[in-house]
């Protein structure tokens, strides 16, 4: 499907970048995932399993062998090279895929989310052939719920 693709960075705009993390930003992320802990658990359930900086490791390198096998597409969301939150597809199959996000809480409410949704689901259906974007969240996130609608 995308597998010669290979993603660098995908230039939102002159602030935004969406790229690949590396194994050397695992405490960069861990430390936003703790700042941001309260707010993101109530949306997410997997924020209560990061614990430590391996496990931050331990699931950019999934995430990155995940990419490699097609499974899905996990991008850091960088602002002026500063990482803010993530986003990405999972369970890419059949020309189809689920967006998922998230984003640190002081830069909510600023129409981020909904820009990157707009340039990933253009860049899946330009460039990895997909046909299909799903999205899920739980009906009471609002701000969520918006980006969709």
């Amino acid at each position: 499907m995308y597998r010669n693709i290979k993603i660098m960075e995908i230039k939102v705009n002159k602030e935004i970048s969406l790229r690949l993390m590396q194994e050397n930003e695992a405490e960069t992320m861990f430390q936003l995932i703790q700042e941001n802990k309260i707010f993101l658990e109530r949306w997410l359930d997997w924020v209560e399993f990061v614990k430590t900086p391996k496990d931050s490791i331990e699931k950019i390198q999934n995430d990155n062998l995940d990419y490699q096998s097609e499974k899905s597409l996990e991008l850091g969301i960088f602002k002026n090279n500063k990482f803010i939150g993530r986003i990405g597809f999972h369970d890419l199959k059949n020309n189809q895929a689920e967006i998922g996000y998230w984003l640190t809480g002081s830069e909510n409410g600023k129409g981020i989310i909904t820009e990157l949704c707009k340039a990933l689901i253009r860049y899946a259906f330009r460039e990895m052939n997909l046909h299909c974007i799903i999205i899920k969240m739980d009906v009471e996130n609002i701000p969520s719920r918006k980006i969709p609608e």
